[in-house]
């Protein structure tokens, strides 16, 4: 077997090359969340929940303050209420995701009042990575966040090593 690069691992096994998903290798910092919530009870219970779980946080209690952290801090997730004062959640999920520079961090949607399937699946085909109902529970919220958080490290490792062998082409093809 000879390892052909160490961030994510790729090495040969015979004729193939397999990508090893080692989570340490990943974690270059702490995971950052943008909560949004026009209610500051809401707001600083759900900052307290994903603090606990170990995840480092930032707020916005409306849209445009939102997209202004998002520009800011960068997250790797955002936690979006769905009814903010000044634009739905699922609009400014749209917005995001048609942001060059936005879309490709993940988006929950949380609502307490648009929970039905329609809703649900109009927020899925905005771009959310997720629509949570309210009320949940926290160990079941910071699962879900977890689970996103490892489905968006594999997405990065597999463009690294994609982005990795399309070099190592290039480099044969001008041998």
């Amino acid at each position: 077997d000879k390892i052909l690069s160490t961030s994510p691992l790729l090495y040969r096994k015979g004729k193939s090359v397999v990508l090893c998903l080692n989570q340490e290798m990943h974690n270059h910092g702490p995971t950052t969340i943008l909560i949004v919530d026009d209610n500051p009870v809401v707001l600083l219970a759900l900052s307290e929940v994903m603090k606990a779980a170990g995840f480092e946080t930032f707020s916005a209690q409306n849209g445009e303050e939102a997209l202004l952290q998002a520009r800011l801090h960068s997250p790797n997730l955002i936690l979006l209420d769905v009814m903010l004062p000044d634009i739905n959640g699922t609009e400014l999920c749209r917005r995001i995701k048609t942001d060059p520079d936005l879309k490709s961090l993940f988006v929950i949607l949380l609502s307490s009042s648009e929970t039905t399937s329609e809703n649900q699946t109009s927020g899925l085909d905005a771009g959310a990575d997720g629509y949570i109902a309210r009320p949940i529970e926290n160990r079941e919220l910071v699962a879900r966040v977890q689970s996103l958080m490892r489905i968006q490290r594999a997405e990065k490792a597999l463009q690294l090593a994609n982005d990795q062998l399309e070099e190592r082409v290039q480099e044969r093809t001008l041998e």
